[in-house]
C-alpha cells in the first residue's frame, strides 16, 4: 500500500490499477528475496531474485507483475 501510494506521488498519471501491480511486486521482493536485496536491491542476486519470483507467472507464487499488468514483458521497465 505505501509503495502504491509513493508511485502516485511521484506519477500522478499513473493508473491506481498499476501502482498497485508494483506495490505488490514489492510486497513480494521483500517476502521472496528480503535477504538477497537488504544491503543493495540493485545487486545482480536481488535483481535475479525479483525476476525469478515476482515478475513472472510462477507455478508456485499466486503474483505475477506481468499478469497483474497485462503488460508483455518486453513492455516492462
Amino acid at each position: 500500500e505505501k509503495t502504491q501510494k509513493c508511485l502516485k506521488t511521484h506519477y500522478p498519471n499513473l493508473s491506481d490499477g498499476c501502482a498497485n501491480c508494483y506495490g505488490k511486486m514489492a510486497a513480494c521482493g521483500a517476502s521472496h528475496c528480503k535477504f538477497k536485496c537488504l544491503s543493495n536491491h540493485f545487486s545482480e542476486g536481488c535483481l535475479n531474485c525479483i525476476n525469478k519470483n515476482c515478475r513472472d507467472e510462477q507455478k508456485d507464487n499466486s503474483f505475477s507483475l506481468i499478469k497483474c499488468t497485462g503488460l508483455k514483458a518486453a513492455e516492462l521497465p
